[in-house]
């Protein structure tokens, strides 16, 4: 395992464990998406629409009702802004909306088991200040009212990367829907760092 892996890995894990509170719980799970193969360029076309992810004795599933979506290859930003880097949480894959930036079709992450506390990262180079949003569904299908609603937000920019990390907790989570954009696009922002708190029987 290289170092850089592994000092991503750190950086992830680090955030996500300051979101748990006191109570006795198994370690956080952690998705990054760095083991999985890019399918960008081109970012025009979504070459998913569904992705399911499995670490040991959980997994989660990621849908865009209605829409598609890619696993981007972070590194090629360099080819168009050559001093522009990703901040480092994001390493080397990320999750990205950007074949249907203008449709409003949310993620929705569907968990294998019960979680008590959800953390992502979202962030994009973007001169045009964008509105985050993370909500709990009791619900596998992320229906019906949200358990709760987590709102952040990422400044305008001239240059550069900018990103949040938004969490929320709540007992029964089932499923969650994030998206994050502006009124011209609505799906604007990359995800990363998605780590849960399984419910312990």
């Amino acid at each position: 395992m290289s170092s850089t892996y592994t000092r991503l890995i750190g950086l992830c894990l680090a955030a996500a464990c300051t979101f748990i509170g006191g109570a006795a719980h198994a370690d956080p799970i952690l998705f990054d998406f760095e083991d999985q193969v890019p399918t960008v360029p081109p970012y025009d076309r979504g070459a998913l629409t569904r992705l399911t992810l499995r670490k040991p004795s959980f997994e989660i599933d990621i849908t865009r009702p209605g829409s598609s979506f890619n696993l981007s290859e972070n590194w090629l930003n360099k080819l168009y802004e050559p001093n522009e880097d990703f901040a480092a949480e994001f390493g080397r894959v990320s999750l990205a909306p950007f074949s249907d930036k203008t449709g409003k079709s949310p993620f929705v992450v569907r968990f294998s088991k019960p979680v008590r506390a959800v953390s992502v990262q979202m962030g994009n180079f973007s001169s045009i200040p964008d509105s985050l949003l993370l909500q709990a569904f009791a619900t596998p299908d992320a229906s019906g009212k949200p358990l709760r609603t987590v709102r952040g937000f990422l400044p305008k920019m001239t240059y550069g990367f900018r990103s949040a990390k938004l969490t929320l907790e709540a007992s029964g989570i089932r499923s969650i829907r994030m998206i994050g954009g502006n009124e011209k696009y609505p799906n604007n922002v990359y995800y990363d760092c998605l780590t849960v708190d399984a419910e312990q029987p």
